[in-house]
């Protein structure tokens, strides 16, 4: 069974989402750190500092959407294209999550997908509340810390 280490009062709790954009904006490992305590988001800092590293490796291997507000609808321009089957709106997330015995911080990539435009934040939120075990877990075991979501790609997606 995936577990969350905590709940931030309402708002999503996404330490994933804190630690990218504290890589994005140069902040230390401490900044980031202290950015985490400051949203209620308290995890070891040894898993801090393996989330950074991940972070950092996952956007030099392909950069994620940076520099847009995730609580406002994305304008056509932010949008790439993709030729598929069908029409619609999606939104790729990182899903981080940690061995809880080994330590292992791993990551795989989801997608939440509408009809209509949706919003950055309303995908993380989505996928944060539904990510089943399976997803999150499949062959590895059932000793899983979900770690949060990081926005990776949005997309249009047109019939081909």
């Amino acid at each position: 069974m995936a577990r969350r280490a905590g709940e931030s009062g309402g708002a999503i709790w996404n330490p994933a989402g804190v630690v990218a954009r504290g890589v994005s904006e140069g902040m230390s490992g401490r900044q980031i750190i202290a950015a985490l305590r400051d949203a209620g988001m308290g995890l070891r800092d040894a898993t801090v500092r393996k989330m950074i590293g991940e972070t950092r490796a996952a956007i030099a291997n392909r950069p994620l959407v940076g520099g847009l507000d995730t609580s406002a609808l994305p304008n056509g321009s932010d949008y790439a294209k993709w030729s598929t089957n069908r029409t619609g709106y999606s939104t790729q997330l990182l899903m981080m999550t940690r061995d809880v015995s080994t330590g292992i911080i791993g990551e795989t990539v989801t997608a939440y997908t509408t009809a209509d435009p949706h919003t950055i934040d309303e995908a993380i939120a989505a996928k944060l509340a539904d990510f089943s075990d399976e997803e999150i877990i499949g062959d590895s075991g059932n000793n899983q810390q979900l770690l949060g979501a990081i926005p990776w790609n949005i997309f249009e997606m047109e019939k081909a």
